[in-house]
């Protein structure tokens, strides 16, 4: 692998010991969304599974160019009057996405998108995701979940479980490359799109 053909390698600035948090990547994937957004430029993503081989292959895309401050919320816990719901399950109380966009429209559906950078893995709530999703589905809510990650990511047993579980990636680099030509695409010291090749 040469260095900066992925996102990962930024993500270990300053130093491999000491670097931002994934707090601090779900704000800055945030705000570059609405920044997209409201400057009209939309937020269109392709969105890619896991295949037989571990590979990342693309199967759809996401528009996301609806997020906004009102409909989008940073590291909440669930609960039950958010989805206005009787109940809320004991077994999902620790549930915090990274970020939750309530949708609008006529039929209730979320999106729930769980950021990773270095050092962390999607095991912790690989299988809780699905039975949320299936509670909120019999409560007549419909959801989508979605991993941002680099194509990089270093959790290798990730991604087995990525692909058992059919979960949809979205990818760091396909971010860093929409920056080309905002105030994003330098805002952190260099060219964010160099590291998508």
């Amino acid at each position: 692998m040469q260095k900066h053909d992925n996102a990962t390698w930024f993500f270990e600035k300053p130093s491999r010991g000491f670097h931002n948090a994934e707090a601090w990547w779900t704000s800055f994937f945030t705000i570059f969304a609405f920044y997209m957004a409201r400057s009209g430029k939309g937020i269109l993503l392709p969105v890619f599974k896991v295949n037989e081989s571990n590979d990342l292959v693309p199967e759809s895309s996401i528009d996301l160019s609806g997020m906004t401050y009102e409909n989008t919320v940073v590291d909440a816990r669930l609960r039950k009057e958010v989805f206005g719901l009787p109940d809320w399950p004991n077994q999902f109380n620790d549930i915090k996405p990274d970020i939750t966009v309530l949708r609008s429209g006529a039929s209730a559906s979320v999106i729930f998108i769980e950021v990773k950078t270095i050092g962390t893995s999607v095991k912790r709530n690989a299988l809780l995701y699905p039975a949320l999703r299936e509670h909120m589905r019999s409560l007549g809510w419909e959801s989508e979940l979605y991993y941002l990650m680099s194509k990089g990511h270093e959790e290798i047993t990730d991604w087995p479980v990525l692909r058992d579980t059919d979960s949809k990636i979205l990818r760091w680099e396909d971010i860093f490359a929409k920056t080309a030509g905002t105030p994003f695409e330098n805002m952190l010291g260099e060219s964010l799109p160099t590291y998508t090749k």
